[in-house]
């Protein structure tokens, strides 16, 4: 259990722990991806013990999850189980008005960048260029990782990116 204010009364307040509650509660039921509402659910049971997580980092935390997909929630556990995932010239490549049979992953690249721009994802390595050559799950990804337990992600779901990924990478090379 925590050992902060998190379940105590504030004042003219409710409970920060309420509070996280009642938004856990109206986002899952609002949620039309079943398989996200477990996720929902390891969210609201981890946050009531895990201290280091303050009220506004849990709103923060909540909104970013409802804005996320399961496949981007798939693609944040792939990132952590491959540790990189290279994305050498992707950026190019999907601009490239020659590589039309690539258009038809621009709704997952899309979702990596949207990762990227919830600081979900971070570029590997020291190198900042114009393009992300390679993402690596980013401390804030890893916090999401551990709250949401995105290691019970099914292995077949975990399948579907890889094949994804190679098919991208294979379609990039012709």
């Amino acid at each position: 259990m925590r050992n902060d204010d998190f379940f105590e009364p504030q004042l003219n307040d409710r409970p920060a722990a309420e509070s996280i509650l009642e938004g856990t509660l109206l986002k899952a039921r609002n949620e039309y991806e079943e398989k996200k509402i477990e996720f929902y659910a390891n969210f609201l049971a981890n946050i009531n013990f895990d201290s280091s997580i303050s009220f506004e980092k849990g709103n923060t935390l909540l909104r970013i999850i409802e804005q996320l997909s399961f496949r981007q929630l798939t693609i944040l556990a792939y990132v952590k189980k491959v540790n990189v995932l290279k994305a050498s010239r992707w950026m190019e490549s999907f601009h490239d008005e020659n590589a039309k049979e690539l258009f038809e992953y621009q709704d997952f690249y899309s979702e990596l960048l949207n990762l990227y721009n919830h600081q979900l994802l971070k570029q590997a390595g020291a190198a900042i260029g114009m393009s992300i050559s390679t993402f690596k799950i980013s401390p804030l990804g890893n916090e999401l990782y551990t709250l949401l337990e995105l290691t019970n992600i099914k292995e077949e779901d975990l399948d579907k990116i890889q094949i994804v990924v190679n098919k991208i990478e294979d379609l990039r090379i012709k």
